[in-house]
């Protein structure tokens, strides 16, 4: 079985080079002594200055960290490097070409404006202009700090026979459980993210990750007998979302999605899955059971509070039916608490309080509007 698996894949290994646009801190940058002065922290850090900002250098950053989602989203990191499949060797290819091919524009336009940089950045820095002219490097030593290129290669069942050690083997066995641990990551992050919520509506954002794991998980099927089953099933899901839909999915669709992504989020499930023991019809029919009746549906912006502001004014404006019914309960009200309070008091606070006049209380409440 290994030694199909290392038949069935290449490894990559991309080599980056990007230039910090930093050079060595030296003592005689610092102003020591008293009244002494060291670089701001935008300058200098941890024994080395910047001689340009360093926002100039971020596409560098952003095209690598692009190239590893990329090779995380078709391989596995095996060996420092990616093990893709066989199958997608020109892909994978033309893709870190583009990637190349836009990491040396930059690089190209970056050395253009090398010189300028450094004079903008000093301009922004006046007082330390000095030490950082010390530390500028030539356009030709950046630009060799500047570079990204990758080699492929494939590990061989003779090569491994041949060379008697089985490290190699060991570690492309572990490649098949390692990707479904992935999965089932992801497919928790998904429920969790878009599905948890009782909506009944399944959002086209579910589809980008069942399908770039889909697809990844169907390149590097060899891995695992499993994953031939898993990627039928992600199947089921992705066949709900139309090409360029923006709609969400409800109804039928809308359970078996969910059902989908409930079993590829749980190792039981994929296992029980696998052997036959549950479906998407069963988990499908099991959510729709103890599903809400109704979905709970979103009221505009504000307008909850509106309805209950609308619905204050009609109980005040809304004279009682009995209105004189309502004042004769309040003055049993008034009555009772003479037993608690010492009204004879409160008067002398509120001369319509008296504790011989309790209907001059309610009468407070008729003309403050209360009623």
């Amino acid at each position: 079985m290994t030694a199909t698996v290392l038949d069935q894949m290449a490894i990559f290994h991309v080599d980056f080079d990007i230039w910090t646009g930093k050079a060595r801190l030296t003592a005689k940058d610092l102003r020591l002594g008293t009244d002494g002065e060291i670089p701001p922290a935008s300058l200098a850090t941890l024994g080395s200055k910047n001689i340009c900002d360093p926002a100039l250098l971020r596409d560098f950053g952003t095209i690598k960290q692009r190239m590893v989602r990329y090779m995380q989203s078709v391989g596995m990191r095996f060996m420092n490097g990616y093990a893709v499949p066989i199958s997608r060797l020109d892909e994978v290819s033309k893709e870190l070409i583009a990637l190349r091919k836009e990491f040396y524009r930059s690089r190209d336009a970056f050395l253009h404006s090398y010189d300028n940089a450094v004079s903008d950045w000093c301009a922004s820095n006046p007082e330390w202009a000095n030490i950082i002219r010390d530390g500028v490097m030539s356009r030709d030593r950046v630009s060799d700090r500047l570079g990204m290129d990758w080699e492929v290669f494939q590990i061989t069942n003779g090569d491994v026979q041949a060379s008697g050690t089985h490290g190699v083997e060991n570690k492309a066995r572990k490649l098949g459980g390692e990707l479904l641990q992935e999965v089932i990551q992801t497919a928790a992050e998904t429920y969790s993210t878009h599905l948890s919520k009782p909506t009944l509506r399944a959002s086209v954002r579910v589809r980008k990750p069942l399908k770039e794991m889909r697809d990844k998980v169907d390149g590097l099927s060899f891995l695992d007998s499993r994953f031939n089953s898993l990627v039928q099933l992600m199947g089921e899901a992705l066949r709900f979302f139309p090409e360029g839909s923006k709609e969400p999915v409800e109804g039928e669709g809308y359970f078996r999605i969910s059902a989908v992504i409930q079993i590829l989020a749980d190792e039981k499930k994929v296992e029980d899955f696998v052997k036959g023991d549950t479906s998407v019809d069963s988990v499908a029919k099991s959510l729709q059971q103890n599903a809400p009746s109704e979905p709970p549906r979103k009221s505009a912006p504000g307008s909850s509070k509106k309805s209950e502001k609308a619905q204050s004014e009609d109980l005040l404006s809304t004279p009682p039916a009995d209105e004189e019914a309502i004042f004769a309960d309040l003055d049993e009200v008034f009555r009772s608490m003479s037993d608690d309070f010492d009204l004879d008091a409160m008067s002398a606070d509120d001369p319509a309080i008296t504790a011989g006049n309790h209907q001059g209380s309610v009468q407070v409440a008729r003309s403050s509007g209360y009623f």
